[in-house]
């Protein structure tokens, strides 16, 4: 997916330096930045993404760990004794 994100906004940096060459500049312009707009977009979605995951596989496994020995009767890591 990094791949992508570099793609778009290589090329909207390219259309945007094209732009004062041709005779369309301001529609290279718009286009430019709607694939820096699209790169970014994908590149936050991605971080959110893994964050999300990240935090659920992390609480998850301590919640498991936590219920386990309650249920078990074996000592609450949560609580000092």
């Amino acid at each position: 997916m990094k791949d992508k994100i570099y793609k778009f906004i290589l090329l909207g940096i390219v259309l945007y330096i094209v732009s004062s060459f041709v005779s369309y500049s301001l529609y290279y312009r718009i286009m430019a930045f709607i694939l820096i707009t699209i790169g970014i977009a994908i590149g936050i979605y991605n971080i959110v993404i893994y964050l999300k995951t990240k935090e659920e596989t992390g609480l998850f496994f301590i919640r498991s760990d936590i219920n386990d020995k309650i249920l078990t009767g074996g000592e609450n890591p949560m609580v000092r004794h």
